[in-house]
């Protein structure tokens, strides 16, 4: 394969899924997330029950990198969504705030980084079951 031109292209996974991924992932059970879990296992299970609810971000916010030795979550107005123009539930706020807590979270960075990482293993363990039971 030597010269092989190689494309990278992306895709939107909410285009192949009829809904939204925290929908998708609520109808996993816990023992479902075996990706999520086999990751992380070094969490207990109170962290990783946390986890398989897709977290929120406050994306419009993160406009520095300034911002991720932040050290405290920011106010709920700030995960204002542009893109769905709409604001976090009060659900939504209080998960954050239990996930910053009980993972002992230092800064945005710490968040940001959690946040990526359940959130890729949570697609991951959707798609899986997807595949599993089709």
């Amino acid at each position: 394969m030597e010269n092989a031109d190689v494309e990278f292209r992306f895709v939107d996974s909410y285009r192949f899924m009829s809904e939204s991924l925290d929908n998708l992932a609520s109808y996993l059970k816990f023992d479902d997330f075996k990706i999520l879990r086999s990751t992380l296992s070094h969490l207990n299970d109170e962290q990783l029950k946390l986890l398989t609810k897709k977290g929120v971000y406050p994306y419009e916010y993160m406009d520095s990198w300034e911002k991720f030795n932040e050290t405290n979550l920011p106010e709920k107005i700030q995960f204002y969504s542009k893109l769905r123009q709409s604001h976090i539930s009060d659900q939504e706020y209080s998960h954050a705030r239990n996930v910053w807590r009980k993972f002992e979270t230092q800064n945005l960075g710490q968040y940001s980084d959690l946040y990526l990482i359940s959130d890729v293993l949570i697609l991951a363990d959707v798609f899986t079951n997807f595949r599993e039971s089709a």
